[in-house]
């Protein structure tokens, strides 16, 4: 059995004599692919034989092969003086490697301790200042008159009359300014006692005021949350007027307390009115059999019934479908094959949350539904209600009832309609008469 050596493939390094590849060798990446079916692995050629020559029947000869070099005989090694270490081929072992992140530091002696030196103590040796003591003044001898210096006594005459006339003129001249100016200072404290009234009678105005103004923001409150409770039965623009004009007049009033207070009269008698109309209207349009007895009493049927005119039917029977929506966000649906029945979930009947002025827009959206079922044939024939609405009866609804609430109407469904799909839905309203039998 001939012996084998190691044939590296063209571009690889050539290593050293007599090396033999560790087990789990792998070329570097960084080397040029070897050729298709390059051996890796030929007859080792003996010293007799030509030394160019690799015979191998393995080796591909339709491309070129580099044959390598074999020296039977390595050249020797010289060893190097030079400090720097030999260049590693990659053919070495890194066994002498030092591990990576190993940084070796250079040994250095422990430095002998330092004798330490003493201090000397610092000495101030300025010497103490002289303070020469304080001496006390000497006691002045007692000065005795003995008479020699004594003036005789001066007698008095007109000099003193004169100087008593002028003493006198001059304190009568004091007492008079001092009248005046306590005169003045009368008179200034009786003007400052007026200012001081009058601002106290604003001040109270000013209270008064702001107590008007804080009743009248009540009676306003009621007022607007009446209008828009009607504005689905009866003509509202009027009693709106009126109360915008009272409430800009009660803001610019800004001295009189019982102008406020007659504007809020006028408000009152606005809501009074809303609620009158609203009733006779109700009472006019509600055609039910049991006449105007809400059966159920509850909000949501009243709401139902001032919108329909007493034409649907309302039922507390949780008959909607809950198979494709959650249970509790359904408040109340209505069924194509009964397009006269309302029906109405327990989770929105006994919602306290659910203010009236929802329960309408939520009844209004019903209604709508009973309006698309009454009138389908209509309905689907409508080019409009494929093309903008692509037949989706809860968009259709919503617009419908965006169209006859207003601009205020809250959807349920959060729809945003156009105007173009208002519009169309608007004309919906209209179905119900061109549908009946």
């Amino acid at each position: 059995m001939s012996e084998k050596s190691f044939n590296p493939a063209p571009g690889w390094p050539v290593p050293p004599a007599g090396w033999t590849p560790p087990p789990g060798w792998q070329p570097d990446p960084s080397w040029p692919a070897a050729p298709l079916n390059w051996p890796l692995w030929v007859d080792k050629v003996t010293p007799s034989g030509n030394p160019n020559i690799v015979s191998d029947s393995r080796i591909n000869m339709t491309r070129p092969t580099r044959v390598p070099v074999v020296n039977p005989t390595p050249a020797p090694v010289i060893a190097s003086t030079s400090p720097t270490p030999p260049r590693a081929t990659p053919f070495q072992t890194q066994q002498n490697q030092p591990p990576q992140g190993h940084n070796a530091q250079p040994f250095r002696a422990p430095m002998p301790p330092q004798p330490q030196v003493p201090q000397q103590p610092q000495f101030n040796q300025q010497p103490p200042r002289y303070m020469p003591a304080v001496q006390a003044p000497m006691p002045q001898a007692p000065q005795y008159n003995m008479g020699m210096n004594q003036q005789p006594p001066r007698r008095r005459g007109g000099v003193g009359i004169i100087i008593l006339s002028i003493t006198t003129a001059i304190l009568a001249i004091i007492s008079l300014v001092i009248g005046v100016q306590v005169a003045s200072l009368s008179s200034q404290n009786a003007e400052l006692q007026r200012e001081n009234t009058q601002l106290v009678e604003e001040n109270q105005t000013q209270s008064e005021l702001l107590d008007a103004r804080e009743g009248f923001m009540v009676v306003l409150y009621e007022a607007n949350e009446t209008i828009a409770n009607a504005e689905s039965s009866i003509d509202v623009s009027t009693y709106r007027s009126i109360v915008d004009s009272a409430k800009e007049a009660a803001f610019d009033e800004r001295y009189d307390p019982s102008y406020i207070v007659d504007q809020q009269t006028n408000v009152e008698q606005v809501i009074s009115d809303v609620k009158d109309e609203v009733a006779a209207w109700e009472a006019n349009n509600n055609r039910k059999a049991e006449g105007l007895v809400n059966r159920t009493g509850t909000q949501a049927e009243a709401s139902l019934d001032a919108i329909s005119g007493g034409t649907i039917e309302i039922a507390l029977d949780n008959a909607c479908p809950m198979d494709t929506l959650a249970a509790d966000s359904v408040a109340a649906c209505v069924m194509y094959d009964d397009p006269y029945t309302v029906h109405v979930q327990d989770n929105a009947i006994n919602n306290p949350y659910i203010s009236s002025n929802q329960w309408t827009m939520l009844m209004l959206h019903e209604y709508a539904h009973t309006v698309q079922f009454r009138s389908w044939s209509i309905l689907n024939a409508d080019p409009t209600f494929t093309s903008l609405f692509d037949k989706n009866i809860e968009l259709h609804a919503d617009c419908m009832a965006r169209a006859a609430y207003g601009e205020n109407y809250e959807s349920g469904y959060q729809f945003s309609c156009t105007q173009e799909q208002i519009d169309a839905a608007g004309k919906a309203w209209d179905y119900i008469d061109l549908d009946r039998d």
